[in-house]
C-alpha cells in the first residue's frame, strides 16, 4: 500500500515539461521532493560495503529528467529499500505475535493444567467426605444393631423371669382370686340389706311424719273451736 502511494506521489509531485519552462526550477522541485520521501533505518548491502539508509543521500547533485532511466532506477531503488524495510518491521511484527501467541498458548495449558488439577482436587475431596459418610452410616448401622440385640435379649430375659414367675404364682393368684369373689358377694350381700334396711327407715320415718301432720291439723282445728274461730279455711279472707 505505502508503495502505491509512493509512486502516486510521485506522480503529483513530478512537474510537466511543458508548463514548467526552467530546468532549474525542475531541479530545486524535485530535490524538495527527494528530501520529503521517508527514509527507512535499514542496512543496505552496495558495493562499497553496508551502509545505513539514513546516511544515503538520494537528491541528484545535478539536473536529472524524470524520464530518464537513472531517475527511474533512484526511485525503483528507493521503493526496494522501503519495501526491504517493511519486509523486516512486519517480520518483527510477525515474530513478536508469534511470541505472544506462544506465550498465550502455553499459558492457556498452564491455566487449563491447573484447572484441571483443581478439579481432581474437588473429585478427590467429594470421594473422601463420600467415604467418610460411607463409614459414619456403617458404623451407626453397626451401633443400631448392637442396641437392638441387647433389647431383644433385654426382652427375652423378662419375659423368661415373668413366665417363671408367672408359674410360680399360679396358686397364690387362683387363692387370691377365689378370696375376691367371696368379697365380692358379701358386699352384694351388704348391700342389699342395707338397701332393704334404708327402705324400711325412711318408710317408719314417712309413717312418723304423717301422724305429726294428722294431730297438728286435729289440734289446731280443735284450738280454733275453742277459741271462738272458724275452722280452718285457706281460701277465707282472715286467712288469705
Amino acid at each position: 500500500m505505502m508503495k502505491s502511494q509512493s509512486m502516486n506521489d510521485l506522480h503529483h509531485a513530478i512537474p510537466q515539461t511543458q508548463k514548467y519552462k526552467s530546468p532549474k526550477w525542475e531541479y530545486e522541485h524535485m530535490s524538495e521532493f527527494y528530501k520529503s520521501i521517508p527514509k527507512p533505518a535499514l542496512a543496505l548491502k552496495t558495493s562499497s560495503g553496508t551502509q545505513s539508509c539514513k546516511n544515503i543521500d538520494v537528491t541528484p547533485d545535478r539536473y536529472v529528467h524524470y524520464s530518464s532511466p537513472r531517475f527511474q532506477r533512484r526511485v525503483i531503488n528507493n521503493l526496494s529499500y522501503e519495501n526491504d524495510y517493511l519486509k523486516t518491521e512486519l517480520s518483527k511484527v510477525y515474530h513478536n505475535e508469534k511470541n505472544q501467541f506462544e506465550k498465550l498458548n502455553i499459558l492457556r495449558d498452564s491455566i487449563a493444567k491447573n484447572q484441571e488439577l483443581e478439579r481432581q482436587i474437588e473429585r478427590k475431596k467429594i470421594e473422601d467426605m463420600q467415604n467418610r459418610r460411607k463409614n459414619e452410616d456403617q458404623a451407626m448401622k453397626e451401633i443400631l444393631q448392637r442396641q437392638k440385640d441387647e433389647i431383644n435379649l433385654l426382652k427375652t430375659s423378662i419375659l423368661e423371669e415373668q413366665e417363671t414367675r408367672h408359674r410360680d404364682d399360679k396358686n397364690g393368684w387362683m387363692s387370691a382370686i377365689k378370696t375376691l369373689e367371696v368379697q365380692n358377694k358379701l358386699r352384694k350381700n351388704y348391700n342389699k340389706r342395707l338397701k332393704k334396711t334404708l327402705k324400711q327407715i325412711k318408710k317408719q320415718e314417712q309413717q312418723k311424719r304423717d301422724a305429726i301432720e294428722t294431730e297438728w291439723k286435729y289440734f289446731s282445728s280443735m284450738r280454733n273451736v275453742f277459741m271462738g274461730y272458724p275452722a280452718y279455711n285457706p281460701y277465707h279472707k282472715r286467712f288469705s
